[in-house]
């Protein structure tokens, strides 16, 4: 089952500015903590600060079924935890993603960074 969510570019970017200000480490380089601005207003008081944002999204859920016999290629096995095991007797995938052939650490272009 895929649930896709989409936002608009605005609910986008104010949550960027809310993950920039939480995700503050202390450092120099850090953005200083502020009132982020949405898009909610006082309409009594235009000069009030209201935080937050007023947002909808579209929601699509779609049902695929699948066998292994739909995937063009050999999936590994599942790597299963079990208490005792001694750390040799699990497969390199297991313990390293870098084990599996063609894999990188390079981030796509379209990854969200933390």
């Amino acid at each position: 089952m895929v649930n896709q969510l989409s936002i608009t570019k605005e609910a986008y970017t104010y949550w960027q500015r809310v993950r920039e200000v939480v995700n503050n480490s202390g450092s120099v380089f850090d953005s200083p903590p502020a009132a982020i601005r949405g898009n909610v207003s006082n309409i009594n008081d235009s000069k009030e600060v209201v935080l937050g944002f007023l947002e909808i999204a579209k929601s699509k859920e779609t049902r695929i079924f699948t066998t292994r016999g739909d995937v063009p290629y050999y999936l590994e096995k599942v790597c299963e935890y079990i208490p005792g095991k001694r750390y040799d007797q699990y497969l390199p995938t297991c313990l390293s993603c870098s084990a599996f052939p063609n894999s990188t650490e390079e981030y796509p272009d379209w990854w969200f960074k933390d």
